[in-house]
């Protein structure tokens, strides 16, 4: 009975440790999501998070929003129309961006993005059947902050440079406020867009880094 105890105790102490050998935390030790994220990665350590977050109960604070499918065209007139380019290559930007249509799958939500106070409507762009066979550092979420009165039916340029945002990783909620999740097979990052630029989130360094450790 002694033994068995004690073989119970020690696959349990080398089990809590297993996350800790894997990854290397480079986290602002001062936040608590970065603490709570960590026990999070720990827990699921054996998902695929880099095809999606995963409802976790024992994480407080913590869920999902709930995205449902894009219009038809939608994705692809956003990903389209956010990008400023010369109208002499605009059928060949278009041409390119209808060829990595493949494979993409498009959801929108609405939410106060980058915790202004203010909804915004977001399209959250993935690759759900290649996420597993991506390279090691590549990311499969995107997410795009949009105004729609900007987008011309036809899928002309939008009306103006300030319509869109774009910020990569898979939004989730954690006491209320919204960040981003960048999680390749290589890193996690967690980014916190706190408002707009010109066309970009004002989110330049993640505030929770995890970087797994070579084998």
């Amino acid at each position: 009975m002694k033994k068995s105890i004690l073989l119970t105790i020690a696959a349990s102490m080398c089990s809590s440790f297993s996350w800790a050998e894997v990854y290397e935390d480079h986290s602002n030790p001062n936040l608590q999501l970065c603490k709570d994220f960590k026990a999070y990665l720990e827990r699921n350590v054996d998902k695929p998070l880099q095809c999606g977050l995963v409802a976790d109960e024992q994480f407080k604070g913590f869920r999902l929003p709930k995205l449902q499918p894009a219009p038809e065209g939608l994705g692809l007139r956003i990903n389209v129309q956010a990008r400023m380019v010369m109208s002499d290559s605009y059928q060949k930007h278009l041409d390119e961006a209808i060829r990595l249509e493949k494979g993409k799958r498009y959801r929108i939500t609405r939410l106060d993005f980058n915790n202004d106070g203010n909804t915004e409507s977001v399209l959250v762009e993935d690759y759900p059947d290649e996420c597993l066979q991506a390279p090691r550092y590549y990311a499969a979420y995107s997410s795009y902050v949009y105004d729609e009165k900007h987008l011309n039916i036809d899928s002309s340029f939008i009306s103006t440079h300030k319509s869109y945002a774009n910020q990569s990783g898979e939004p989730f909620f954690y006491d209320g406020r919204v960040y981003g999740a960048v999680i390749s097979k290589s890193l996690v990052e967690i980014y916190e867009p706190r408002g707009f630029r010109e066309n970009k989130l004002v989110s330049t360094r993640p505030i929770c880094s995890y970087k797994k450790m070579e084998n």
